[in-house]
């Protein structure tokens, strides 16, 4: 159920959608670009569709994922991520600066360096934020079964 409408003097768009969470989302001023953008072929599609896949895969992963693991952990991996991204981002503060001319141009293969590096420490936040989420799972899984296994010895008993 939503609701949308451009009605503002100023030209910009109100867009609340309440969905069946009753999760309330607005957008000020954007629609017009995103249409001005879409009209004149400046979305990528298949961009879309691939985070919209992505995203309909992550609402599956969380939708059991949130069944066996604990909401601290949850809060734990997305601390983990940021702080390890914050780092992979600080390695490339010099680089934009450099490009800004905000400081002295920096050598080619520095910055070669400083990007495969950063790339590396986000590969990392992803495969460390996965092993702490699935190792959570396969341990609320296993403690599931073996509480399961105790449940039906009880009743043969």
């Amino acid at each position: 159920m939503g609701k949308t409408g451009c009605n503002s003097p100023c030209d910009s768009c109100h867009v609340a959608i309440l969905q069946e969470g009753g999760v309330l989302v607005k957008l000020n001023g954007m629609c017009p670009y995103l249409f001005k953008f879409a009209l004149h072929g400046l979305v990528d599609i298949r961009l879309a569709m691939i985070i919209l896949a992505g995203s309909l895969f992550g609402i599956q992963l969380g939708a059991v994922g949130t069944t066996y693991v604990k909401p601290f952990i949850i809060k734990l991996v997305m601390g983990v991520i940021m702080v390890i991204i914050l780092f992979s981002r600080g390695l490339m503060v010099p680089v934009y600066m450099a490009q800004l001319g905000l400081i002295q141009p920096i050598a080619e293969g520095t910055v070669k360096i400083l990007k495969n590096t950063s790339f590396a420490i986000m590969v990392f936040a992803l495969f460390s934020g996965a092993f702490i989420v699935l190792k959570s799972i396969w341990s609320g899984l296993m403690a599931e079964r073996k509480m399961s296994k105790e449940v039906l010895k009880h009743r043969e008993v």
